[in-house]
């Protein structure tokens, strides 16, 4: 009788990379520390301890207690050490300008992380993420922007359906579209939505009077909260859609928001997935259209925005881990500029809640 077939496993992953690199010759005559191997590979040092003994049983290492693992095989002739292209290009929908602060943010870690390993990072506004048949023009971008690899913002399925054919070493900041192989790392935005409606329901917000403002945008990251809003007892009735253009917010507000506060049973509370939009919100409410928050509606964020910390009152969001989410960026990308791939392609990070002023008891 066969034995059953093993389920992929994170330690034989970790071997392969490792024996691969030692083919190359890439460490010299010994290893790096295992606290630099873990955080390249991006595994806990157990899992790193096991690959390693599987290579130390199979006579490529030695352990020298006190001092570093020595390699005691010479690098393969078959496996000459690649030529890698250490500039890195960031694709985005929008100009580098008109990126919320909370994305700039990591754009400056995430290049200056890549500059301290001696990559350079180049940003591109891409088109075609915002074309109709867009993907057909990223052969001819491409040649005008050779990198080892790319890193696509905001990019809608066509395009990420055009990388992961292709074969170009790209890694998303974001989700990636079901069904297909890229790299990403992203928030984890199904269970922040569904902890976000809990957070409302003990303050006494019932689930059908909660709305859920997303940008008309196709993205994965935009499917996974409104996943995590109707699981936690949302309508799709309170799903809404507003515009990516921030020129169009006010005259939206006034349009699709204010006649529904205005209304008996109408929302107490709404929770957006976009945080410049959030800004422009709780501004608009206050400022323009005389709406106390948290006194006529609550509002959460879903994402953060260091501007947020600037608002009174603060606004109540979800903040990932700036330093862990850089880190995951860099180190795929990297590992993608290498052709290696990466032991973990596609990373949720939970965010935490980050309390505020902006939500309280729903009105009376």
């Amino acid at each position: 009788m066969p034995s059953p077939i093993r389920r992929h496993y994170l330690p034989d992953e970790v071997e392969r990379r490792l024996l691969l690199a030692l083919r190359r010759g890439d460490y010299g005559e010994t290893l790096p520390g295992e606290r630099t191997l873990a955080e390249v590979f991006g595994v806990s040092r157990p899992t790193l301890r096991r690959a390693i003994a599987a290579l130390v049983t199979q006579g490529w290492l030695k352990p020298d207690r006190g001092r570093p693992t020595r390699i005691l095989q010479r690098p393969d002739s078959a496996y000459p050490a690649r030529e890698v292209n250490r500039s890195i290009v960031f694709l985005s929908s929008h100009p580098l300008h008109s990126l919320s602060a909370g994305t700039m943010l990591a754009y400056e870690l995430l290049s200056a992380e890549l500059a301290a390993n001696g990559y350079s990072l180049h940003f591109v506004a891409c088109d075609a993420f915002r074309q109709r048949h867009g993907e057909e023009s990223l052969p001819a971008l491409m040649e005008r922007h050779p990198a080892g690899a790319y890193i696509l913002h905001q990019a809608p399925y066509p395009v990420q359906l055009w990388f992961a054919r292709s074969g170009v070493p790209a890694c998303i900041m974001g989700s990636a579209v079901e069904g297909l192989s890229l790299p990403a790392v992203d928030t984890d935005f199904a269970p922040a939505a569904k902890h976000a409606m809990g957070e409302l329901r003990r303050l006494g917000h019932a689930p059908e009077r909660v709305l859920l403002l997303l940008p008309q945008l196709d993205l994965a990251g935009n499917r996974a909260m409104r996943e995590g809003f109707l699981n936690a007892g949302g309508s799709s009735l309170n799903v809404l859609a507003h515009p990516v253009d921030d020129a169009h917010w006010p005259a939206w507000i006034s349009r699709e928001i204010l006649p529904l506060l205005g209304e008996s049973g109408g929302p107490t509370a709404i929770i957006a997935g976009w945080a410049r939009f959030t800004v422009a919100l709780v501004s608009a409410l206050g400022l323009r259209f005389a709406q106390r928050v948290p006194e006529s509606v609550s509002v959460m964020c879903l994402a953060d925005d260091p501007v947020f910390d600037m608002l009174i009152p603060r606004v109540t969001r979800y903040r990932r881990n700036s330093s862990k989410y850089v880190g995951q960026l860099r180190r795929i990308v990297v590992d993608l500029a290498h052709g290696r791939a990466p032991v973990r392609p596609q990373v949720l990070l939970i965010p935490e809640l980050m309390p505020g002023g902006t939500t309280g008891a729903p009105r009376v």
